[in-house]
């Protein structure tokens, strides 16, 4: 089998001059099949496999039988088998059938002993070069790391018998509260304690239904009915992907819980008297911890003669069957999402579909990636004139919009694509890489109704547990002045190579184009950017701010931007750091204190580009009023401008990333510069109408006469020797 190794990250800390590192050495940190990779860029359905039942759960040589029968299961009902283990030091995604005997031998037939890796083992068990069979708990963390959201295990771990005393409760609850994945098992593994772990569950926010039962009865594991209810209950694989759909788009972030029960002729009823005396002798031998489970089940199988093995084996049979169905209805669903969406938001005839454009669209299926901040934008406008007064309750009217700049440009993006059917037929539904809290800002943000396929789009989002998701305040003056901002974005400097890159990185390698903003650590920026050149990805840069924008040129990883977009202020601090001139602040303010004509301004941007022409393919640079400057080559210089003005502007706020958004557009299109500016300014114009960062809904004839041809904006070129 061919391996594709994700890279490693050595030293991040960079100064000046120097690269971070990425190594393809043996010490990578996940290892992606070329199968697993490949249906994942796709959209094809895939089921994460674990293998703590190969290394722990069950006697050989059943388990390695089952194991591959479980692969032969899912592959004949349509999806692919994605078994996750750890070899020697590196975790897999995608074990070939040598790996998995290897993790299911036996120690005593001359093979090293294997380890039981949880999540929290992981680190340990990779650092020293070990192998093991990855719990429900480490099975859902890399399985998530890659994108894949249905998982088929046996049965979930839960809160043990006697956790009141003990506190013994399984980190299966805990990472299944933190991740988006479906978990199709037999219920909880038959010797917990049940309506406890059903309290847990609902504690970490985890939705629990059951799968063709008529009265919610929630399995027992080797029996049907565990004499405690579910909260819902789905009939078939159509419906479960449903579910599954709307809780990762409106839900708080967490799984979901798909509880199968065993086929009724391989129940076994004489289990429950065998678990209760297994549980005493471990008790008594003080076997505890992730030994206990291991011990319970081989004492089970013992003591029932085999009957609870051969149960064992019939139900995650079964649940692996169920699963793959429930993943090929699930990857209908997301297509359907996004078809649906686009259909809804079509309100013209079904002829404007075939228009014949002057510009020759090129149909792509390769995602647009956006990486950066989500944040919720509050404006607060003080109602009186003058400054607030202290210690006062100072009457204001107040506006919350989602904001964040890749986030406004996706949304520009996703909303211009839906509203010209032209497009909507030739790009896909863009994906996001952010991080936000597991809160109702969080929520708010990924669930928005705004978007053609929510699921689809936020699915690579992280939420982190503990902080909040990241607000932003501007406090205006009654007149609109801006008098300051304040800033919660704590949550956006844990974005992290291991956590939010790593994971994703098939995702940013196959991408058509990469969108970033400047939010997120200096690292995390070189990290998103190594990728890409590796992999030939075009990037499309927004600096976001003057302090901001000079993070990717602290050393070369800049010299991989294909477009960057700054506006005079960014690109003074960009200047400054690549030349070492932080005079030239002061110079180019006391130039814009007075109006000057056009040439000046334009020499001015020239020069100030100067470092980034030979390099930088693409240099937009925004003047506001005044227009847009687009420098490509060193000896001109295009500057587009537009008569078509807007009477009363509602806000500027997002005007910008409205601008990138159908410059973007233009470029995967591979419009010429003149209608990718033209698509972007007018988008632009559409966005002041509103007080929101982006409209509500953009005017698709407008749009389309732009790529007609027929509302294009004035270009005049400056030469220069």
């Amino acid at each position: 089998m061919l391996w594709s190794r994700l890279p490693v990250l050595g030293r991040t800390k960079v100064t000046t001059g120097r690269r971070f590192c990425v190594s393809s050495a043996s010490s990578g940190l996940i290892t992606v099949s070329e199968e697993v990779r490949a249906a994942l860029n796709s959209g094809g359905p895939v089921v994460a496999l674990e293998t703590a039942i190969v290394s722990h759960g069950m006697p050989y040589p059943q388990n390695i039988s089952t194991a591959l029968r479980v692969e032969d299961v899912v592959r004949k009902a349509g999806a692919l088998p994605a078994t996750i283990g750890v070899i020697r030091g590196q975790p897999k995604i995608g074990l070939s059938s040598e790996e998995i005997k290897d993790l299911g031998r036996p120690p005593e037939a001359g093979h090293v002993a294997k380890v039981k890796v949880s999540s929290r083992d992981l680190g340990w068990v990779t650092a020293q070069g070990l192998s093991g069979g990855t719990t429900v708990a480490a099975t859902i963390l890399l399985a998530a790391r890659a994108g894949i959201p249905i998982f088929v295990t046996g049965g979930l771990g839960g809160v043990h018998r006697g956790a009141s005393e003990s506190f013994d409760i399984s980190n299966d609850l805990t990472v299944l509260g933190r991740h988006r994945t479906a978990v199709v098992c037999a219920g909880v593994k038959s010797i917990l304690d049940i309506p406890k772990t059903l309290e847990v569950l609902e504690t970490e926010g985890v939705c629990v239904s059951t799968y063709q039962t008529a009265d919610r009865a929630f399995p027992n594991f080797f029996t049907r009915d565990s004499g405690y209810k579910a909260s819902y209950n789905v009939n078939d694989p159509k419906e479960a992907a449903l579910l599954i759909s709307r809780h990762f788009s409106h839900g708080p972030g967490s799984g979901i819980v798909i509880a199968v029960p065993i086929p009724q002729n391989d129940e076994a009823y004489d289990v429950e008297d065998a678990v209760s005396e297994a549980l005493i002798e471990a008790e008594s031998l003080e076997i505890t911890g992730k030994e206990l489970t291991p011990f319970i089940l081989s004492m089970v199988a013992k003591k029932t003669s085999g009957a609870s093995l051969k149960a064992n084996i019939a139900l995650i049979q079964h649940n692996a069957k169920i699963g793959a169905e429930i993943a090929k209805a699930y990857s209908r669903q997301l297509e359907k999402n996004a078809k649906g969406y686009s259909r809804q938001l079509e309100t013209k005839s079904e002829k404007q579909a075939v228009i014949k454009n002057p510009v020759q669209l090129h149909p792509s299926s390769n995602s647009v990636v956006f990486v950066g901040a989500m944040l919720t934008d509050t404006t607060v406008k003080l109602d009186n004139p003058g400054l607030p007064h202290p210690g006062l309750t100072n009457s204001a009217k107040i506006l919350e919009i989602p904001g964040g700049v890749a986030r406004n440009i996706a949304e520009a993006f996703d909303k211009a694509v839906t509203s010209v059917p032209t497009l909507s037929q030739s790009l896909p539904v863009p994906l996001f890489l952010s991080v936000i809290g597991n809160d109702s800002a969080g929520r708010y943000l990924t669930g928005h109704s705004m978007w053609r396929d929510a699921a689809k789009l936020f699915a690579r989002v992280r939420v982190h547990p503990t902080l909040p998701t990241g607000r932003y305040m501007g406090i205006l003056t009654h007149d609109g002045e801006y008098l300051y901002g304040i800033g919660d974005t704590e949550v956006s400097d844990c974005f992290n190579f291991v956590e939010d890159i790593l994971p994703h990185e098939a995702t940013i390698r196959s991408a058509s184009i990469v969108v970033l903003d400047a939010d997120f650590p200096q690292d995390a920026i070189e990290q998103v950017l190594q990728l890409c050149k590796e992999s030939d990805v075009p990037v499309f840069f927004d600096p976001t701010e003057p302090l901001k924008s000079c993070k990717p040129f602290q050393s070369d990883a800049w010299k991989t931007i294909t477009i960057i977009k700054p506006n005079i202020w960014e690109l003074v601090k960009i200047h400054a750091t690549l030349t070492g001139d932080n005079e030239i602040s002061s110079d180019v303010l006391e130039f814009m204190k007075e109006p000057r004509n056009t040439d000046e301004l334009v020499s001015l941007c020239r020069d100030l580009s100067k470092p980034l022409i030979p390099t930088i393919p693409k240099i937009l640079i925004t003047l506001g009023e005044k227009g847009i400057l687009l420098i490509s080559n060193p000896n001109s210089v295009q500057h587009y401008s537009t008569a078509d003005s807007v009477e009363k502007i509602a806000s500027v706020n997002g005007a910008g990333d409205s601008l990138s958004a159908g410059y973007i557009i233009g470029y995967l299109q591979r419009c010429s510069d003149l209608h990718s500016v033209s698509l972007g300014m007018e988008m632009a114009r559409q966005s002041l109408l509103s007080v929101a960062n982006v409209c509500e809904a953009f005017d698709s004839d407008r749009l389309q006469q732009v790529l007609d041809g027929k509302r294009l904006v004035t270009c005049r070129t400056h030469l220069f020797d």
